[in-house]
Formats: structure tokens, C-alpha cells, sequence
């Protein structure tokens, strides 16, 4: 139930709410007897908590009413929304504290504070990766939920809204994903904690000490409100006088409030007499208090900082503003140059209500900044209508607080500014002479953009608008009294020690990756004076060493590669070669806010090469001492320190981070260790002993032979890549070796025939870090292409922004396998190339690569674009390595390492006789090919053996007897007579003919002819064997007929590797068919040994009377020889069974059947052969 007290009277009620509105400015400090609590502690003890609670609901409800009736009585609400607000909780709380409550409400919001505190200050890798703390938080969050469960209703509003803010931020923390963001929203959930901590133990410890028993006065003073500084909300307070300057008489009533009425002899209440008294000869100077927030003022802002305004003045002729400043060059906006505009705009009091710079009472009182003064201003009216300045002369202000109070006297017809750094003594003044009138309405403005003039740059805060009576101080004294004291130096907690880890135990900087972007990490914090660099470091010594290496860079701003500019080399260091090999560090020093300044104070210490040896480097700055320092631990020898005196670094709250890389110099090569950077307090040491040492780096492992895959893969001119591997970021963490080899062989037919000769360019293998096809065509990272005359090795060079070539010429390497292995590591590329059984050949570029970010493999494959072929041929144990371990430069890795596991591919001749036993009449031959296929892989050798026999019909063109090739394109092909045999009719001649290629291009000649005289023998049965070799590069003809035997050599012979052979004989598509017998035809592959079989046996002659060869002589066959014929007949049919190959026999049995033809059967091994005209009649067949 609201017990509330009368309504206070129209009269006094102006007067009530000035008198409280100045206790509730003045007096919440917990040093003094604050708040309401202690005001009116006179009141009987036993009586004092149920009067608490009616008195701050009595007094919010007259407040209220006031309010409601402000228009009417023409008081001013200034904070009066402010002061409803803070009654409201006050009385929650109170009202808690009686009911014995909040205890364990208070220990949870402290154990939630210290754990919020504990986050904040945690590791940040620590923070982000350990589930741990946002567990936790959640934990403590659930214990919060009782609290605003136990406080949901309308009586307990404020408890019930803080405690779900809380809530609503713990979740804001749980959801961040970077740390930068959940350590700002830790920082926002700490103060939203500690704010609702302050509020409840505020008042808790003015209630317990009110509540103890104190003895009874005789006699109550009258309250004077004490000039003490109160922590303020976020808003500019204003003092005025309803009566304007003239002093306002109060004197006591002698009523008191008792419960739900006033009480005699309880209260004090103020009672305004009237405002007819004259000014008071002794002035008394107020105390304005500003609120302690840290506000931000830029250049460019568009909106003041503060802004606020006054209206419905009477009489007022006292005056003033007052504010702490800091200017800083880098925040909230960098301006690297300083101060380069003639002045900027500080702050102004005007008493137009119109926004102008152009008329009169625009600028009453303004401050404005230029490079080395501040210039206050002042309007004055008599005897003419100007503007009065005055200059105050600063030095170096960068981050260094400064009060400015600036007021006016009516009275004085004066203006005075008081100007005081908070790193100094001593205090400032400037006295102009000002008329200004008495303003009906003011109003201030505080930094942000005014005009064309740009704003100040910095923070602001306590800002005051103070009017009446007392605002304008006169003197130093009054200055330090009234203003300083009552609104001391803005309070910012010094930051704990926050370290950034960015190298744990050991990472490899390649110098080759010159052209990845820069290892660049963005930190923001909150204008740290402190900070340092350290770590350890590892040169690894390299042939692509310069001048100058970045081992790391502290930066205020990005690099870039122009103009040096304050701010860039905050602490860095590098590695450099001159005099004699050092450590460059380097800072940097403004001189003035103008810009000048050194952009790069640099030391050095020799490194005697201990620099190859883990080292570790500290560079460290203060600002409070204008130091920096920098110290070297080397292995072998003492220590070296640098120390950097005088050096004046801007407040920034952006830091750039660089290490092992940076746009500006070369990339560092070597290791890096326990690399971090430290900022605020704790950071700046001159004595360093490192914690944590490196582990030693761990040798590299150790090296083994790779194998491919066994099997051969044929490549076509124009198919797609045989091999196609494709590796992104995930799979190339800090991959510097890499390399591919493999077994290929070019051939002429491997894949298929050429067309025209082969291209200009034919691609080998690519390893690329490009996903889409480069315009050039050779772009790569290890690219080998086959040329007309030479392979060609390329590989990229980034460093000079080229491809390197590396070329190696051939001569005929149709068939010939070659092994190759190409590598690269840091600086260099390494290919070897080695044919068959020979020597391997080293070719070596000097080269940087650039940084994989994805990895495209692919071995063979035409261009897209037509730009290109594919290479033609054969590959084996194609094999792709990444990681150490894959780079080889000498011969003693390479032959264990790479050829031993994959040895050169052996000829497949598993099969020899590819085609048997081929034996047809002149009516059977269709022409149709007998392709053997690829059963034996390519083969170098080969032969074509059988019996032939012409029946003496003629043509008018040449007789097929058997074409070899190994194509089937047209007669215009290189090799369309492999191993072909023609004979001619007209003069009986048996035609030989092969090929040569003479180059790799295509050319060659293809009809290699010789010729045998065949008119004594064809028509008998006879023999031909025609065999190859690329071994001996010769083709052999072996003539076998009843005349004797004849050979023949075609030497100088050149044949591509065949994968595949096609035999024709009788008859092809563009040849007649030949006109006899064919027995007994072979294809051999590999083994082409001379083998011919037995000569066939005559045809058995038709007879009248049945009868068979025994010898040289016919006989019948009779009951006195038929079991002979039997038992011959039982010894083939043995034979057959076994599957033994049945040589021609001088026997021929004849089993005549009356009236009916009858062929004699064939015996394994040969077919008899007759023309269709000529097939015998055989009689009186004798059946078995």
C-alpha cells in the first residue's frame, strides 16, 4: 500500500524541488551522509524503516505530482525522470533489505562478476577453443533464473529487468565467434553486473549504517548539502536560479512528516520567502558536477558530443561550462599527418535557438583548437559589437587529460577561461572583456563538426552547463575548489595484461611464399600505454636471402609501401645482412600534433650468426616512461639490449600485426616459437627471462621410396588427362616440398595415329596452383611438355614474375621408356631425367614458388582451347609426393628413393603365338582383319611364318598373300605395311615390303621393298618367314621352296611400338585375293625364332577305283591291308586327343563312299585346299 504525504503547496513547491534536486546532485556519495537515507536520519530509530519506505514513496508520489503540474508552475524537469527512476529502485531495494532478503541474490552477482572477470582476463586461444567457460556461464546463468523468477511482478520492476539483461547478455557472450567480439561483450556484461552490485550495496551499507543505534542530538542542525563529487549518469547537469542572481532567502518550518502526514520536529522543509532580496556582498562559488562517462568526439562527426539547451531564463547574469578533454591523433579517428586544418572546433555556449555562426550571440563563449593553441573567444557588446579572443599555448597534449572551465559575470562585464593538464601543476588563465546581456535562453555545444570547421579529436568527459549565482569563478583558487574538485580527472581502470599467442610451439616461414598475402592480425583494445613483442626465431640460410627479412611488425596502421608515416613501425624487427650480418629494430616518434616526427628511430645488434641457433627477441615500449627496449638472447653468446630514450608513440586502440610476412620486405625463412604480443600494464620489461623455451626442431622424416602403380596407361594426342588429382587448402597446410615422377615412353601409335605429324607442344604432366587453364600455356608450378626437337622442364619463379625453361633434347625415342622426377623445395627445382639403362641427367633452376592455396595434378591431357595436345604414349608408376620428404637433389637419394620401388617396365611376351595354324582355300579369303588386340601390351618384335602354294590362276593386279600392320587407317598411313608380302602374277615374283619413320615428326618412307623370283617353285609348296626387330632395327625374309632357300635383309628399319597387331592373308580391301593354298600361317610375337613347319602333302588325286598313297605308290585298300590303315588311323585319333601338333604325313587314306564326293579329312595341322571346279570325286568309300 502507497502511503504518501499531502500535496505540497503551490507556494513552496519551486522552491522544494530546487532544494531537493541539489541533495540529489550533491549528495550520493557513499564517503558522506548521501542519499535520503542519512538526510533525514533524526527520526526516532524504532520508527526509522517503516518511515524509509513511506518517505521515498511519499516523496516519488509529490515528486510526481510536481511533475504533472511542471507546465503551470514553470519549473523546470531537468533529471527529474532521472530521480523518479532511481526512487523507484531505492525503494525495491529497501523494502528487500527488510525482509531479510538479497543475501544470496548478492554472492551469486558476485561469484557471476569474478568468473566474468576471470574470462576477460583469460588466454585468448584459451578462451575461444576451451567449451569449459561458456559451460560454466551457462551454469551461473541457470542460477539467475531465480532471481527473476522469485522478482517478476510489477512490484519488483527493477531487480526483474537487471537481472534479465544480464541474461540476455551471458547469451551475447555464449554466441560470439571471435574473440574480439566476446571480450567486448564480456566488458559490456561486467558492467551491466557490477552496476546492479553498486546499486543494491549502495544503499544496503546506508541502510545498515542508519538502522544502528546513535545517540539522540539535542539539537538538528539545518542540512547543508556537501560539495562532493557523485558518480553520475551519462547527461549534463544544470544549475540554475528560478530567481536569477539574486540571493534567495530559506529559512525552516518548524512542521515535521509522520506517516502518511508531515510530523513535527521530523523534517526540515525549505520555504521560499520571496526573491526580493539584493545580491549578497560575499559570493559562494557552486560546485557543478558532470557526469564520469567517457565520451568520443571525431573530426567528421556530424552530431555534437553533447548538446543541450535551457529555456524561459529571467535575469540570469552568471554563466559557464566546463569538461575534461584528451586529444589523441588516432582515435576515434587516425590522423596520421596531425593536426593539418587551421582550427578545430572544441566547444560553444550560444543564446540563439536558431543553429548559426553568422549572428549575433552565436558564439558567447567558444573554444576552438589549432596546431599549437587553444583559442577562447568571448562576445562583447560594448562599445561595439566584437569578438574578443585569447590563446592558450599547449605542447605535447597527446593523451594527457586537461579541464577547461570557461564562464561569464554580468556583473564583471568579463569572460573567464581556466586551462589546466592533468600531468602538470600548473593552471592557465585568459580574462577577456565581455558584455553579453542577460540570455532568456542558452545553449551548449560540445564537440562533432561545426560548420566547416572539423570537430576535436578525442574523449571528452564531465561535461557541465552551469547558470546562476556562483557558476562564475574568478580565480585560480576558485577554479581548483569548484570545478577541479568537483569534477576530478576521469577514473579509467588500468587494463590487466592481455597477451596475444600467435606461434605456438613451431612454425616454418618459407621464403618462397613471397607473394602470399601478409600474415596480418587485427587487434583492438582500448588505448593500451603499454605493449612488447617477443618470441623465439630460427634462421634457416637460404640462397634467396636480401638485405633485409621481416621477422615481425607492430603497426598502427596498414603498411604501406609509400611514404613512411608515424605509426607504422610501432616495434619491429628484421633480419638484415649489412655490416656484417644484426637484428634491425625499429620505433618510431612524433614531435609535435602536427605531424612531425621520426617515422623510424632504428637500432641494431650484430648477430655473430647465432642467428642460425633458436634466439629470442623482447621489444617492449612505455608510455609513461618514453622508453622503449629491446633485448636479444642468443645460444652461444651474452645478451644484447637496446634502449630507445624519448620516444613519444600516439594512444591508439588499432594494432596491426605482422610476422614472417608483410607486403613491404621479404618473407623471413626459418622457424618461429611462443611468438606474442602483450599489451597494457605488465607489458614493458628491461629484464627478460622467457618462460617457455622451443622444442628443438624435429629432423625431417626420414626419407622412402614411393611406388606406383604396376600397370601401364595408355595416353592419347587427344583425350584427357590419364591422371587428374586435385588438392585444396585443408590438404596443403604448410606444404614447401612437392614433387611427381613416373616411367613414360612417347610412341607413334600408343594412343593412336597422328594426323599430319605431331603438334608443337604436347603436354607430359602439370602440377599447377591454378584451378582454371593459364594463358600461357607452360604456366605451372612443374610443367614438362614434349617439343618437336626436346622436353622441356618449366617451372615458376615467383620472385622474377617468370617461367624458368629447362630444356633437354632427344633424338629417336619412339619406344624408349624414360624415367623422370621432378621436385622443389624452398629455392630450387630439381629434375632428373634418365633413359632406359643410362646415366640420369640433372637439370637445376633457381627458383621461388608461390603459396598453394590448391593444387591441381594432372599427367597427360589436350588443351581445352586446342592449344595444346596431350603427350602420346605410354605411362607407368605415375606417383605424386607432398611434404618434406618429396625433394631430391642428388643422385644418392634419387636412385633409392624414386627407382628402386619403381623399376623400369618389363616387355610382356608371355604369349608367342598370338595366331596359329591359319590354313584356307582361295574361296575362303574375305578379307576380314585378325587383330590380336593388346593381349602382350606393345611388343618390339614380331613375325610372320607359313606355307603357301599357287594353283597358277593369273590377275591383272597383284595377289595378296599376307599384310602385318598396325593400323587401320588408309594405305596412305607410314605404316600400312608393316610386314606385308604381294605376289605378282605377270612375272611370278613374291614382293616384299616394310617401312621406316626417319624423324618423330612423321616423315619416313613407306614402301621398303624387295623382291624374289618365284617362277620355279610357286606352284609347288613353299615357305615364307618375314620377322622384325627393333632391337636390331633390321627385317629378315626367309624364302623356303622345293628349289633350295633364299634370305633376304631389310637393315636401317625403324617401326613404331606397336600396340596392336592386324594380320590379313589371302585377300584385304584393297588387294586380290590370292589364288592357292595357305597352310599352316603363323603371327609370332616377341619370339621371332625361325620355325617353319613340315611342307604340306600333296592333294590326294581322285581315282576311279579307291585307293591310297603308301609312298610313292597307289594301292587299293583291300581286306589284306585294312588293318593296317586302322591301326595308322588309331595313332592319329591318339594323338589329336593328347593335343599334340600332328606333323603332315607322306600317307593319305581314302574311304570312297558309292555315289557320293567325298573330301579327304584334314589332319591337325594343315588343311587341304581345293578350288571349288576341282574338288575330287571320290568311289566306293570304305566305311570303318
Amino acid at each position: 500500500m502507497r502511503i504518501y504525504s499531502p500535496t505540497l503547496q503551490r507556494n513552496n513547491q519551486c522552491a522544494f524541488y530546487n532544494y531537493l534536486l541539489f541533495f540529489f546532485q550533491n549528495g550520493q556519495n557513499e564517503n558522506e551522509t548521501s542519499s535520503f537515507v542519512r538526510c533525514y536520519s533524526n527520526a526516532r530509530q524504532d520508527f526509522f524503516e517503516n518511515y524509509l519506505v513511506c518517505f521515498v514513496q511519499a516523496l516519488h508520489y509529490d515528486l510526481t505530482t510536481l511533475l504533472d503540474q511542471q507546465n503551470e508552475l514553470d519549473c523546470e524537469n531537468t533529471d527529474f525522470v532521472q530521480m523518479l527512476q532511481d526512487f523507484d529502485s531505492w525503494g525495491e531495494i529497501i523494502e528487500l533489505l527488510q525482509d531479510g532478503q538479497l543475501d544470496s541474490e548478492m554472492k551469486q552477482l558476485q561469484e557471476l562478476s569474478d568468473f566474468t572477470n576471470e574470462m576477460i582476463s583469460a588466454n585468448p586461444n584459451d578462451l575461444m577453443e576451451d567449451a569449459s567457460y561458456d559451460e560454466q556461464l551457462e551454469t551461473l546463468d541457470e542460477q539467475l533464473q531465480t532471481i527473476q523468477n522469485q522478482y517478476n511482478g510489477p512490484q519488483r520492476k527493477f531487480l526483474f529487468d537487471q537481472s534479465r539483461q544480464i541474461s540476455d547478455q551471458i547469451r551475447r557472450v555464449i554466441e560470439s565467434r571471435s574473440f574480439e567480439q566476446k571480450r567486448s561483450q564480456l566488458a559490456m556484461l561486467y558492467g551491466l553486473i557490477e552496476y546492479l552490485l553498486k546499486q543494491i550495496s549502495r544503499v544496503q551499507n546506508q541502510y545498515q549504517q542508519t538502522t544502528q543505534p546513535q545517540p539522540r542530538q539535542q539539537q538538528q542542525p539545518q542540512p547543508q548539502p556537501q560539495q562532493r563529487i557523485k558518480e553520475q549518469k551519462e547527461r549534463v547537469i544544470v544549475i540554475k536560479d528560478k530567481c536569477g542572481d539574486r540571493y534567495q532567502q530559506r529559512k525552516v518550518s518548524k512542521q515535521r512528516v509522520v506517516p502518511g502526514n508531515y510530523r513535527q520536529n521530523d523534517h526540515p522543509v525549505p520555504e521560499e520567502v520571496g526573491c526580493d532580496i539584493p545580491y549578497p556582498q560575499q559570493r559562494q562559488p557552486k560546485c557543478v558536477v558532470g557526469s564520469d562517462i567517457i565520451l568520443t568526439s571525431s573530426i567528421s562527426a556530424d552530431q555534437p558530443t553533447v548538446e543541450t539547451e535551457v529555456k524561459k531564463l529571467k535575469d540570469v547574469n552568471e554563466y559557464g561550462f566546463g569538461f575534461w578533454m584528451r586529444f589523441l591523433t588516432l582515435y576515434p579517428e587516425q590522423l596520421q599527418t596531425g593536426l593539418t586544418d587551421q582550427s578545430y572546433f572544441v566547444a560553444k555556449l550560444t543564446k540563439n535557438q536558431q543553429h548559426g555562426d553568422d549572428k549575433i550571440g552565436d558564439r558567447l563563449l567558444t573554444i576552438f583548437q589549432t596546431q599549437e593553441q587553444y583559442i577562447f573567444s568571448a562576445q562583447h557588446d560594448k562599445p561595439e559589437r566584437k569578438e574578443a579572443t585569447a590563446a592558450i599555448v599547449f605542447g605535447d597534449i597527446e593523451a594527457v587529460w586537461t579541464y577547461v572551465y570557461y564562464s561569464y559575470s554580468a556583473f564583471s562585464q568579463q569572460a573567464i577561461g581556466f586551462y589546466k593538464q592533468s600531468n602538470s601543476q600548473l593552471v592557465k588563465q585568459v580574462t577577456l572583456p565581455a558584455a553579453q546581456g542577460t540570455p532568456q535562453y542558452l545553449r551548449f555545444v560540445l564537440g562533432g563538426q561545426y560548420f566547416d570547421f572539423p570537430g576535436f579529436n578525442g574523449q571528452v568527459s564531465r561535461p557541465v552547463l552551469a547558470i546562476g549565482l556562483g557558476t562564475y569563478l574568478i580565480n585560480e583558487q576558485e577554479f581548483l575548489q569548484y570545478a577541479i574538485s568537483c569534477n576530478p580527472q576521469p577514473y579509467v581502470a588500468p587494463q590487466k595484461l592481455i597477451p596475444y599467442q600467435f606461434v605456438r610451439d613451431s612454425k616454418y616461414v618459407d621464403i618462397e611464399d613471397n607473394n602470399a598475402p601478409p600474415t596480418q592480425e587485427f587487434i583492438d583494445l582500448l588505448l593500451p600505454d603499454e605493449y612488447a613483442v617477443q618470441g623465439w626465431f630460427k634462421w634457416e640460410e637460404t640462397d634467396l636471402q636480401e638485405n633485409w627479412h621481416t621477422m615481425f611488425r607492430l603497426s598502427n596502421t596498414p603498411i604501406r609501401k609509400q611514404q613512411i608515416l608515424l605509426g607504422e613501425r610501432v616495434l619491429s624487427a628484421w633480419l638484415g645482412k649489412p655490416k656484417g650480418g644484426q637484428i634491425h629494430f625499429s620505433t618510431y616518434s612524433y614531435a609535435n600534433m602536427k605531424g612531425s616526427g621520426n617515422p623510424n628511430a632504428h637500432q641494431y645488434v650484430q648477430h655473430q650468426d647465432q642467428h642460425l641457433h633458436w634466439h629470442f627477441v623482447y621489444f617492449g615500449y612505455s608510455r609513461d616512461q618514453r622508453k622503449a627496449y629491446a633485448q636479444v638472447l642468443f645460444k652461444h653468446v651474452h645478451a644484447k639490449s637496446l634502449s630507445f630514450v624519448n620516444v613519444n608513440h600516439f594512444v591508439s586502440p588499432k594494432h596491426y600485426f605482422y610476422f614472417g610476412r608483410e607486403r613491404q620486405f621479404p618473407v623471413y625463412s626459418g622457424f618461429m616459437a611462443y611468438l606474442e604480443v602483450f599489451f597494457c600494464k605488465g607489458s614493458y620489461l628491461t629484464n627478460v627471462k622467457p618462460a617457455l623455451r622451443p622444442v628443438p626442431t624435429p629432423p625431417p622424416p626420414k626419407k622412402r621410396c614411393v611406388e606406383g602403380p604396376n600397370r601401364i596407361i595408355n595416353a592419347k594426342y587427344d583425350k584427357g588427362p590419364v591422371v587428374h588429382v586435385e588438392l585444396h587448402k585443408d590438404d596443403l597446410k604448410d606444404t614447401t616440398q612437392y614433387g611427381y615422377g613416373f616411367w613414360f615412353r612417347y610412341t607413334g601409335l600408343a594412343g593412336g595415329q597422328y594426323e599430319g605429324g605431331r603438334p608443337d607442344w604436347s603436354l607430359i604432366a602439370r602440377l599447377t596452383n591454378k584451378k582454371e587453364t593459364p594463358k600461357d600455356i607452360r604456366d605451372g608450378l612443374l610443367t614438362i611438355f614434349q617439343e618437336k626437337v626436346g622436353f622441356f622442364y618449366i617451372t615458376a619463379n615467383n620472385k622474377a614474375k617468370k617461367l624458368v625453361e629447362l630444356a633437354q633434347p632427344f633424338g629417336d625415342i619412339e619406344g624408349v621408356w624414360i624415367y623422370t622426377y621432378f621436385s622443389y623445395t624452398r629455392y630450387k627445382a630439381i629434375a632428373f631425367y634418365q633413359i632406359e639403362n643410362q646415366a640420369p641427367i640433372t637439370l637445376e633452376a633457381k627458383v621461388t614458388h608461390p603459396r598453394m592455396e590448391q593444387l591441381l595434378f594432372q599427367v597427360g591431357g589436350k588443351d581445352p582451347q586446342n592449344r595444346y595436345y596431350s603427350f602420346n604414349g605410354q605411362f607407368h608408376r605415375p606417383v605424386l609426393r607432398l611434404g618434406s620428404g618429396s625433394f631430391f637433389d642428388t643422385l644418392e637419394e634419387y636412385n633409392p628413393f624414386c627407382l628402386s620401388c619403381n623399376p623400369q617396365p618389363q616387355k610382356d611376351c608371355s604369349s608367342k603365338g598370338l595366331i596359329r595354324a591359319v590354313s584356307a582355300k582361295a574361296s575362303q579369303f574375305n578379307g576380314n582383319p585378325v587383330n590380336s588386340g593388346d593381349r602382350f601390351g606393345t611388343t618390339e618384335q614380331y613375325s610372320v611364318q607359313g606355307w603357301f602354294k599357287w594353283n597358277g590362276k593369273t590377275s591383272g593386279k597383284d595377289q595378296l598373300l599376307f599384310r602385318l600392320t598396325s593400323t587401320l587407317a588408309g594405305e596412305d598411313a607410314l605404316n600400312f605395311d608393316t610386314l606385308s608380302c604381294y605376289f605378282d602374277t605377270r612375272d611370278q615374283t613374291l614382293n616384299f615390303y616394310t617401312y621406316t619413320y626417319t624423324d618423330q615428326l612423321g616423315s619416313g618412307n613407306p614402301e621398303v621393298r624387295q623382291i624374289v623370283e618365284g617362277k620355279t617353285f610357286v606352284k609347288d609348296w613353299f615357305h615364307i618367314y618375314f620377322a622384325y626387330s627393333r632391337k636390331s632395327r633390321q627385317a629378315d625374309v626367309i624364302v623356303e621352296h622345293s628349289q633350295g632357300k633364299g634370305a633376304l635383309s631389310f637393315k636401317n628399319v625403324n617401326h613404331y611400338v606397336a600396340p596392336s597387331l592386324i594380320l590379313y592373308y589371302g585377300k584385304d580391301q584393297l588387294t586380290d585375293a590370292f589364288q592357292g593354298f595357305i597352310q599352316g600361317l603363323n603371327l609370332f610375337a616377341c619370339d621371332i625364332t625361325y620355325q617353319p613347319t613340315p611342307k604340306p602333302v600333296e592333294d590326294c588325286t581322285p581315282m576311279k577305283d579307291p585307293i591310297c598313297l603308301a609312298g610313292d605308290q597307289y594301292e587299293n585298300v583291300s581286306l589284306t591291308n585294312i588293318d593296317n590303315v586302322v591301326e595308322e588311323l588309331e595313332k592319329r585319333k591318339q594323338l589329336m586327343q593328347d593335343k599334340q601338333f600332328v606333323l603332315p604325313t607322306t600317307q593319305c587314306f581314302c574311304f570312297p563312299q558309292q555315289g557320293k564326293k567325298v573330301i579327304p579329312q584334314r589332319q591337325e595341322g594343315f588343311l587341304e585346299i581345293y578350288d571349288d571346279d576341282e574338288e575330287p570325286q571320290q568311289q566306293d568309300p570304305v566305311e570303318i
